[in-house]
């Protein structure tokens, strides 16, 4: 009997054991649940930021003879610009306003001929656009990680333009500087706390300039020259 009372005493023992060991096994695997993933950070628009940027420029350019009403020509300037930008932006709760100022350059440029059938005179006339810069102000709502944003504000632009008599062979040139307007949208996604890219579209307004040219054989000639532009931009920035 002592011997049997042994051996029950021994199982019992051995399934408290395996008992406490299960439940610490399950407490264990209690502690060691995967932990949740941190939630991603708020992204605030606030600071200073500076950036580059390229994209494709296109230009509408019509041409007059001021003492020649009704000799007209037109033509589009296509081409790329690439330069870079540096702005500020406040948010407030999704409102997010800033100042921004942007210089690019550009190889647009275009040729065609104006005709004067009364003098049986041909000019060819190239323009290019050398350089743009923006100084706009912005309105933006911000969704998330996304900006929407319009703007609007001041151009100035960099012209040349030449001229050749297709008859005596005389040629003109005249590098010029206009002021303009200038709206736009785009939108802006950030990356993280710092880079963003963008992608944005603006129209450029410049009103109507009138140029003397001086050609080779020192006769003297008028024109008038109108643009509107067309920028399509991407771009990088980076805040502080």
């Amino acid at each position: 009997m002592t011997f049997h009372r042994f051996v029950l005493a021994g199982a019992a023992m051995a399934s408290a054991a395996a008992a406490l060991t299960g439940n610490a096994a399950a407490a264990d695997m209690a502690v060691k649940a995967p932990a949740l993933t941190a939630p991603i950070a708020a992204i605030n628009w606030t600071g200073l930021y500076v950036g580059g940027h390229f994209g494709y420029v296109q230009s509408r350019a019509r041409l007059g003879d001021p003492t020649t009403p009704g000799i007209t020509a037109s033509d589009t300037l296509k081409g790329f610009l690439a330069g870079g930008q540096i702005g500020f932006n406040y948010q407030m709760n999704s409102w997010v306003f800033g100042l921004e100022a942007d210089l690019s350059g550009s190889n647009a440029d275009a040729s065609q001929t104006l005709v004067n059938t009364a003098t049986n005179n041909a000019d060819r006339a190239t323009e290019k656009l050398r350089w743009m810069s923006l100084v706009t102000a912005r309105a933006g709502y911000a969704l998330d990680r996304a900006l929407l944003y319009v703007k609007g504000g001041v151009a100035f632009g960099g012209f040349r333009f030449d001229a050749q008599d297709l008859v005596t062979g005389a040629s003109a040139s005249n590098s010029y500087s206009q002021a303009g307007w200038t709206v736009g949208a785009g939108v802006e996604y950030a990356l993280n706390t710092n880079w963003s890219v963008r992608g944005e579209y603006n129209y450029v307004g410049f009103g109507n300039k009138t140029l003397t040219l001086v050609d080779s054989a020192g006769a003297t000639t008028q024109v008038t020259v109108k643009q509107n532009v067309h920028q399509f931009k991407t771009g990088v920035n980076y805040r502080f």
